[in-house]
This record gives structure tokens, C-alpha cells and sequence, in this order.
């Protein structure tokens, strides 16, 4: 076997490592390029955050690049699983870097004025100013949406597991690319597309906030996590909505009984967007076309994401053809 052969072998990259590369590398750019996003304390003293953010998606950079190395095959369950789903851990980093960016990106500005306007052309009022009005006397309905709000971010990070704890391995590593691509993406976007939300650009709504809401421990939750982190500058298309649906979609693919659950599940979520004033309906809207879109056309990558990724040895081939003998039979039997 020759040395190209060999370190062709030895380097076994999965499809999303190249996302997470190329991802980290855009947000590193933007970050050393829009370095006056607020600062952070290191070693003593104050440092633009942008150079840190900027060093630290170098490193994730780095980390999915070294991911590779790891051998396909012969792994311990749980060090397979994290190889496997690791992405998740960044998630949330490039959403909220996303925000900060945004605001420096074009100048910070905002297009909320089109989506308000959108929404009052629509309905002749603000549904984010209106729903909320209707139930916010009831501590059970104010709990029931802030609860289904969190549980967005349960399913999210959930729901790709399935298909893995089920021992369907290829059928696992499909939907978290496309989970992840989806994710990826629309954090990008928001980079440069800047929509602060109804309780962002509305007066009424930022001055009364969330005080006096009565509710359990979701709406305390929030009205504390509202109270400390910036989370103006994402709200065209709601990724709520979005990650939802491609949830939904990982959900039947994984298995189909799991379908009435994710839908009323659906319902819930998407409601409670709009309920605490957090987006516009259109951005409801948004969310629902861009998952329409981006679904299919992610799936359809899939392949040759595999192909780039190139032949990870005999190994892995077979593991990888057990794998999806086993996703077939287990489709079969749905």
C-alpha cells in the first residue's frame, strides 16, 4: 500500500466535518473582520469579543478538521456517538455569534419595518402584540407557551439520536446533516440579514418586556434568560419554526409512529413564536418555506457530501453497508 493510500485510510471524515469547517471559517472571518461586538475579560484584561470569537472558531475550524483522524471503525459506543454528534455542541454558538455579527454587519440595520408592515397588511393589527393579549391573564396558557417554546430546543438536539440509538448508523449521520447543514445556514444568513423581532423594534413591547407574566418555572426561565442575553437580530425566518419542521421530517424518517407527537408538538411551537412577541407571523411563514426548501435540497447533497469525503477504508465500508442493510430493514418494517 502506498503512503497516499495509507493516509487515505487513515483519514475518515464524515459529511459534516467539511460543514463545520466551512462554517467556522465564515464566522472566524466575520468576527476578525467586526471585532466590536462587545468585549470580554481575558488574562486581566478587556479584549474585543470579535478576536476571541474569531480565535475560537478557528479552533472549531481545527477540531473538525482533526475529527477525521479518528478511526471509523472499532470506536467505544459513547466516543462513536459524540464523533458522530459533535456538531450539536456548536450549534447554539453560531446562532447567538450570528446576532452580534449582525448588528455591525451593513451597520446593524434592521428590516423589521417590511415585516411589521407585512403583518398588519395580513391582519390589520400585530398578531405579536394581539395573541399574547388574549391569554396573558392565564398563568396555564403563559406556561403551556413558554413551555413549548423550551421544548424546541429538546427536540432539536433529541430527535437526531433516534435513528442512532435505534443502530441505524448511516440513517443517524443523513439527518444530522441535514439537521446541521440547515442550522448552519440559516445562522449565516442571519449574519447579514438583520430582524430584530417585535419586542426588539415595538416600543410598547420592549418597554413592557417580560415583567409581571405569571406562569411555573418556564416562564421564570426565560424571563430570566430574556433579562441577559441579546437575542436581537434573528428573527426572519424563525429558526424556531424551521429546526422544528426539519425535526419533524427526522422524526418520520426515523419512524413514523413518532409523526402525531411532532405534529401537535408543531402546533404548540410555532404558536408560541408568535405568543411571546418573539417573532412576526411572517417570520412564521419564513421559517415554514425555507424548511420546504432546504430539506429536500440538503438530502439531495447527501451523496455527494459521502463522495467528497472520499472511501474510509474496508472497515468502514462494511460497517457502513450493515448500516444502511439495517436502515432498510427497519423502513421495511415501519
Amino acid at each position: 500500500m502506498s503512503p497516499a493510500s495509507a493516509m487515505h485510510r487513515a483519514y475518515s471524515p464524515e459529511p459534516h466535518d467539511p460543514v463545520i469547517v466551512i462554517a467556522s471559517s465564515i464566522f472566524a472571518i466575520a468576527s476578525f473582520a467586526f471585532p466590536d461586538t462587545g468585549s470580554l475579560g481575558l488574562f486581566g484584561s478587556q479584549v474585543p469579543r470579535g478576536y476571541v470569537m474569531g480565535a475560537a472558531f478557528t479552533l472549531f475550524a481545527a477540531a473538525a478538521i482533526l475529527a477525521g483522524l479518528l478511526p471509523p471503525s472499532n470506536q467505544p459506543k459513547f466516543l462513536s456517538f459524540f464523533r458522530l454528534f459533535y456538531p450539536q455542541a456548536f450549534l447554539v454558538l453560531f446562532f447567538t455569534e450570528s446576532i452580534m455579527l449582525s448588528s455591525r454587519v451593513f451597520g446593524g440595520v434592521s428590516h423589521d419595518a417590511a415585516f411589521a408592515a407585512a403583518d398588519q397588511w395580513i391582519f390589520g393589527f400585530q398578531p405579536a402584540r394581539e395573541f399574547h393579549k388574549v391569554f396573558e391573564s392565564s398563568a396555564f396558557v403563559n406556561e403551556l407557551m413558554y413551555g413549548s417554546y423550551f421544548l424546541y430546543f429538546v427536540l432539536l438536539i433529541v430527535t437526531p439520536w433516534a435513528a442512532w440509538l435505534m443502530g441505524r448508523r448511516e440513517e443517524a449521520k443523513k439527518l444530522l446533516f441535514v439537521s446541521v447543514v440547515a442550522m448552519v445556514t440559516l445562522s449565516t444568513f442571519y449574519i447579514f440579514y438583520r430582524v430584530q423581532g417585535p419586542k426588539y423594534y415595538f416600543t410598547d413591547l420592549r418597554e413592557a418586556w417580560y415583567d409581571g407574566i405569571e406562569g411555573g418555572i418556564f416562564v421564570s426561565f426565560f424571563q430570566r434568560l430574556f433579562s441577559t442575553a441579546m437575542l436581537s437580530g434573528a428573527a426572519f425566518p424563525s429558526t424556531h419554526v424551521a429546526m422544528t419542521a426539519v425535526t419533524g421530517y427526522i422524526a418520520y424518517r426515523t419512524d413514523r409512529r413518532l409523526l402525531p407527537f411532532y405534529a401537535v408538538a408543531s402546533i404548540f411551537i410555532l404558536s408560541s413564536t408568535v405568543y411571546i412577541y418573539a417573532h412576526y407571523f411572517v417570520d412564521v411563514l419564513g421559517g415554514l418555506a425555507y424548511a420546504l426548501v432546504a430539506v429536500p435540497l440538503i438530502s439531495r447533497t447527501y451523496p455527494l457530501a459521502l463522495r467528497l469525503c472520499g472511501s474510509r477504508g474496508a472497515s468502514s465500508r462494511r460497517n457502513d453497508a450493515s448500516g444502511a442493510k439495517a436502515d432498510t430493514e427497519a423502513r421495511a418494517g415501519l
